[in-house]
């Protein structure tokens, strides 16, 4: 149990790390378990419990996030509608939103400006 509770709440801090040997390193866990059939395997599942408030919150800012989008690609295209089929552009990406990996190097991570 101990086990599982680590490796969800690795997730839940994607901005903890630290460095080991001049290389940068995060908070990710990864946890499979084998082992006989019914030996308690099924108990690891409550450790999502710990985690259940942050991913709510996650969806819900993401869902927002979409609709926010959405809104601007279809103002987007009203404003583009009578100047041909091929004139739309997306609305480009915000600032302040990054892809950000511990697996790549923070010098050659993605993050618009």
């Amino acid at each position: 149990m101990l086990l599982s509770a680590l490796t969800v709440l690795s997730g839940c801090f994607p901005g903890v790390g630290g460095t080991y040997a001049q290389r940068e390193f995060g908070l990710n866990l990864f946890l499979f378990i084998l082992a006989q059939a019914a030996s308690g395997k099924g108990s690891a599942a409550y450790a999502y419990q710990l985690a259940r408030g942050w991913h709510k919150h996650l969806t819900a800012e993401s869902a927002g996030a979409e609709a926010e989008y959405e809104a601007e690609v279809a103002a987007q295209k009203g404003v583009n509608k009578g100047k041909g089929s091929n004139s739309y552009t997306p609305p480009p990406p915000r600032a302040g939103k990054c892809f950000t990996s511990p697996a790549i190097p923070q010098e050659r991570q993605y993050c618009p400006s």
